[in-house]
């Protein structure tokens, strides 16, 4: 039920005409330093939306798996108001250009979300959404059997561009990788 809650979630957030507007721009400008913003724009999302969402929220992590960085930050934790379950549901967040660097920095968000062993809010759940900007052939065909068969996740390509989603647009860095695991 989290899943496609999360899933919900990121569909309309990348189908709003402004996000799609603004990442256009990051693609289409090759900016790589845009991961705080896009959690800075889904937490504003999710917020709207009324669900109780903070962003970099404390976690102590296990000593022995991360002795020099015992102290880290979880991108963003929300939860339904109201909602009849418990605690909390853990996201990390990583945007880079190649499926190479998305691939190392699910692995290692993953590792680091298994390793707390004390945080202020109780985790529930936990997701791990990556973006990618290269979407040539070859490497969306390489990270889907990546996210379905490893991962067990789900991913899609996302069209980017002002175009009319219908419309087949000779437009250039339209498109962006989600993955969601």
């Amino acid at each position: 039920m989290d899943f496609e809650l999360v899933i919900n979630l990121l569909n309309s957030f990348l189908k709003n005409k402004d996000i799609r507007k603004r990442l256009h721009y990051i693609v289409d400008n090759k900016i790589n330093d845009w991961e705080k913003w896009l959690q800075i724009e889904f937490e504003q999302f999710i917020a709207a939306k009324r669900f109780q969402v903070k962003r970099e929220v404390t976690a102590y992590l296990d000593p022995f798996l991360f002795p020099q960085n015992r102290l880290s930050k979880v991108d963003i934790i929300l939860c339904q108001n109201k909602s009849l379950y418990d605690g909390f549901i853990f996201i990390e967040f990583k945007c880079t250009k190649s499926i190479a660097a998305l691939k190392r920095g699910l692995e290692h968000d993953k590792l680091k979300i298994q390793s707390i062993i004390d945080c202020e809010y109780k985790i529930r759940n936990s997701f791990f959404v990556g973006f990618h900007l290269n979407c040539k052939p070859k490497e969306i065909d390489n990270m889907d059997t990546y996210v379905t068969e490893i991962l067990k996740g789900s991913y899609a390509v996302f069209k980017i561009c002002p175009c009319p989603s219908n419309h087949n647009c000779n437009c250039t860095n339209n498109e962006i990788g989600v993955v969601l695991c």
